[in-house]
């Protein structure tokens, strides 16, 4: 699997061990800039709304500020390391990545709130992928990874019809909201 989920899923998700997992790191290249941004659904638990419409507003503008905080200290530090380089002061970027800007991002990615979204290759063996499925699609789970779990068998089971009437058949399948 390929998927871009907000890097708070992704710590719920790298919790199941028994697979790879290769995120995208930030130190190579600048992040995502898109964040999530709950909606009525997420915020409302048992028709209690747990996060107001305005209070989402607010979110949205923080995390606006923060991703723009990014790109603006970004695209200051390459002019400063471009200037520096015409007066003499740094030396030539020679191919490949250029150090300067990979430190700029390192120290920059600090800032970066776990709402952003990244970006990982999963892979994993059938066994702990039905453990993946039976863990996370449960309704006690977050909203937020049950939704990325529910999707997810939604591809594997296009891709792997036999195995997902495997898991049907066996009592393993995840209840989702068509099967319901």
């Amino acid at each position: 699997y390929r998927f871009i989920a907000p890097i708070f899923v992704l710590r719920q998700w790298v919790k199941h061990r028994v697979s790879t997992w290769n995120e995208f790191s930030m130190r190579y290249r600048k992040p995502i800039s898109a964040f999530y941004v709950p909606d009525t659904k997420a915020r409302t638990i048992e028709g209690f709304e747990v996060m107001t419409q305005e209070q989402t507003d607010r979110y949205v503008t923080l995390m606006e500020t923060v991703n723009r905080f990014y790109e603006e200290e970004y695209e200051a530090i390459c002019h400063k390391i471009d200037e520096l380089r015409l007066q003499g002061s740094l030396p030539p970027k020679t191919g490949g990545r250029d150090p300067f800007r990979a430190r700029a991002r390192e120290l920059l990615r600090c800032a970066m709130p776990v709402a952003n979204y990244s970006d990982v290759y999963w892979t994993v063996n059938f066994r702990s992928l039905m453990n993946f499925f039976n863990l996370r699609t449960k309704e006690t789970a977050q909203y937020e990874i049950r939704e990325y779990a529910l999707a997810a068998y939604d591809v594997f089971g296009h891709s792997f019809p036999l195995l997902r009437s495997i898991m049907e058949k066996i009592g393993k399948a995840p209840i989702t909201p068509a099967s319901s």
